[in-house]
C-alpha cells in the first residue's frame, strides 16, 4: 500500500500518552474533534481490536449532507500505536488507504505522528491534510 500521495503530520499534545490513546479509540470522545472544524459528528462506532471496524460520520453543515469513512484496524498497541485502513463510503473510486498514528511519551506531553499513505492524487493529500489538521486542531482543544 506505499504507491500514491502520503502525509505526515506530527502534533505535541498537553497530555499524558494514555489519555491521548484513549482519545482515538473511545467513541464519546472522538465525537468532539474527530471531524474537521466545519463538520460535527453524527456517528461513531469503534471497535479498537486488530480486525474491528470503524464508522465515521461526519455531517457537512454547509452542504447538508454526509461524509461517512470506514475502515478495519490492522494494529492496535495502547498506548503506542495505531494503524487502520481508510475509505470513504460514497466517494466512487476511492481506493482504500492506510493511516499510521503513533504516540510518543514526552514525560507528560504526548507527541502525535500521523502518516496517511496511499492517497491517489496530490489533490486528495491536500485535501487530507487539511482535514486531519483540523481535526488534530480540535483534539488539542478536547484534551
Amino acid at each position: 500500500m506505499a504507491e500514491g500521495e502520503a502525509l505526515r503530520l506530527t502534533r505535541v499534545f498537553d497530555a499524558p500518552r494514555d489519555v491521548v490513546f484513549r482519545a482515538w479509540t473511545d467513541p464519546e470522545q472522538m465525537r468532539r474533534w474527530f471531524c474537521p472544524q466545519e463538520h460535527w459528528g453524527v456517528e461513531v462506532a469503534v471497535d479498537a481490536r486488530a480486525g474491528g471496524a470503524y464508522r465515521i460520520a461526519m455531517r457537512d453543515t454547509d452542504a447538508g449532507r454526509d461524509h461517512v469513512v470506514r475502515g478495519t484496524f490492522r494494529e492496535v498497541r495502547p498506548p503506542e500505536r495505531l494503524v487502520f485502513t481508510w475509505q470513504w463510503e460514497a466517494t466512487p473510486g476511492f481506493p482504500v488507504t492506510l493511516v499510521t498514528v503513533e504516540f510518543r511519551d514526552l514525560g507528560g506531553k504526548t507527541e502525535v505522528t500521523l502518516i496517511h499513505e496511499a492517497l491517489p492524487t496530490a489533490e486528495l493529500r491536500q485535501k487530507h491534510e487539511h482535514g486531519w489538521g483540523a481535526c488534530l486542531g480540535r483534539l488539542g482543544q478536547a484534551l
